[in-house]
This record gives structure tokens, sequence and C-alpha cells, in this order.
């Protein structure tokens, strides 16, 4: 037998493997049944739901502080203060769970495909199930709703365009912390008016959670050039002040830069003993 037939049956057996195990979760989601999952506050034994009682009192003091006026960007400080991380993704997401006044919504994503294994947000496409009282809450259904209520009132006080993609957009990363860099208009309206790009945790947190270094987007673009541009560039990589690291497929760009104001000022000498370090750095390695 050759190998593409082999392949053949592999695939379809893995096919009929998966749609066997859909079968299987969506007739328990039909029955109240939930599959196991992770949700702050609780630990699952079992289709049953156990309250943590020190996670759910943060779960609380989450829900309280939004209903009084903080913004999802001043609890994510206060919580990093008290050593619990949470992205702003996990708080939007934590304060709009069901699973917190007891409730199960059940399907809320599906695989779509049983090769690529990817999960899509079901938002129509599969029917979902709602296990009302299924479990012991952590906040009332009052102050649940309030929640709900007000973050539907910001979301239309605060209404904006969607982000504009940009060409280095998702391709930068911080190697301090690991986030991911964005564009930033600084300075609007003076002398001093340029555009950086600059990594996000450093933006909202501030150098006390990272330490990393604003790239000017001038000079990005001039050093991206010089590393062969952007078709095919996967990843640029900040490893170090004054450093980037352009990753296309097959090769690594390493190239150095500066500011403008200290490239301009250095003399024909100083430019030259700079290129001497860099040859030695690489010679190094």
């Amino acid at each position: 037998m050759n190998m593409p037939i082999l392949a053949s049956y592999s695939q379809e057996e893995s096919r009929s493997v998966s749609e066997n195990c859909k079968w299987r979760i969506r007739r328990d989601f039909a029955e109240g049944k939930s599959t196991p999952c992770r949700v702050y506050g609780y630990r699952q034994e079992g289709d049953t739901f156990i309250i943590i009682p020190e996670k759910a009192a943060v779960v609380k003091s989450i829900f309280m502080d939004y209903l009084n006026g903080s913004g999802i960007l001043k609890i994510r400080k206060k919580l990093l203060g008290q050593g619990i991380s949470f992205s702003q993704g996990d708080l939007k997401n934590l304060l709009q769970n069901e699973k917190y006044v007891g409730d199960l919504l059940l399907q809320k994503s599906f695989v779509a495909d049983h090769l690529t294994k990817r999960k899509l947000k079901n938002t129509g496409q599969l029917p979902q199930y709602l296990v009302e009282n299924h479990h012991e809450p952590i906040i009332d259904r009052a102050t649940f709703d309030a929640v709900q209520a007000e973050m539907q009132r910001r979301a239309a006080q605060h209404h904006t365009a969607p982000p504009q993609a940009y060409p280095f957009t998702g391709l930068i990363k911080c190697s301090i912390c690991g986030a991911g860099y964005r564009r930033k208009h600084t300075a609007a309206g003076t002398k001093h008016e340029k555009i950086v790009w600059i990594c996000a945790t450093f933006n909202t947190l501030g150098k006390d959670h990272c330490t990393a270094q604003q790239i000017p987007e001038d000079i990005l673009q001039a050093k991206a050039a010089e590393a062969g541009g952007l078709d095919g560039l996967l990843e640029v990589l900040v490893p170090e002040p004054f450093h980037l690291s352009f990753i296309y497929k097959g090769k690594t760009v390493d190239l150095t830069w500066a500011h403008k104001s200290r490239r301009e000022s250095w003399t024909p000498e100083m430019r030259e003993a700079a290129r001497q370090r860099e040859i030695d750095r690489r010679a190094g390695q």
C-alpha cells in the first residue's frame, strides 16, 4: 500500500475520531453537563464547581471596584501590586463570566477543523445551552447584572473606531517581558512630536513593570529596509537597547541603531570606532 493511501486512511480515521468526540461533547452539553474548564475562584471536581475562598474574595473585589468606578487598567494595576497577574482581556472576560452567578453557558466555542484543532468563538454557528443555578455563586445576580449594564454604558460612552493596522503591528516583541510593541504618537503639536514603537507593558504599566526601550518609527523603517524589507518578515525582537533582530524564514539579521541626535553628532572617527566594536562583538559570539 503506497504512502498517499495510508495518509488518506489516517486522515479519515482522525476525522472520524474527532466527529465522535464532538458528538459526545455536544450530547453532554444538551444534557447540561460541563467539560473540564478553569475558572478563577473555583476548582472543578467532575461536574461540580467548588469555591476557593481566597480567590473568590479577589473576584468579589474586582466586581466591586468596577462598580465603584475603577477601570480595568486601574484594577489590573491594583492586582499586580498584590502579586496577582491578570491581563486586561482576562479581567474583561472575568467580569462577563456567567459562572460567577452560578450559571453555566455551554458551547461558547467549538473546534472547526479536526486537523488544525483551532478553536472559534461560537457566534451562532452552533446551539448554546444555559444551565441556571448550576453551582454555588460567588457574585449575586444583582451585582453581576449591574456590572454588565455598566460595561455597556462605558462602551457606548467611549466608542472608538477599530485600531488601524500598521506595517509592524503584531511583529515586534519585547525580550524583557514578552509583550508586543504598539505604535504611539508622542508630544503631538510640539517641536518634539514623533511616532515611536513602545512595549505594551511599559506603555500601560510603566517602567516598574518593564524597562524596554522605545524605538522611533523612522529608525525602525530604515533598519527594516536595511535588513531586507517587510516581505517575508516574521518577527522583530528587541534583545537589548539599540539592537534589533529581524527574523525571516531561514535567516536572522541583527542590526544596531542610535538616536538621530547622537548619531548626527558623531565624527568619522567615532563612527569607525563604533563599527569596529560591532565587528569585534560579532566575532566574539
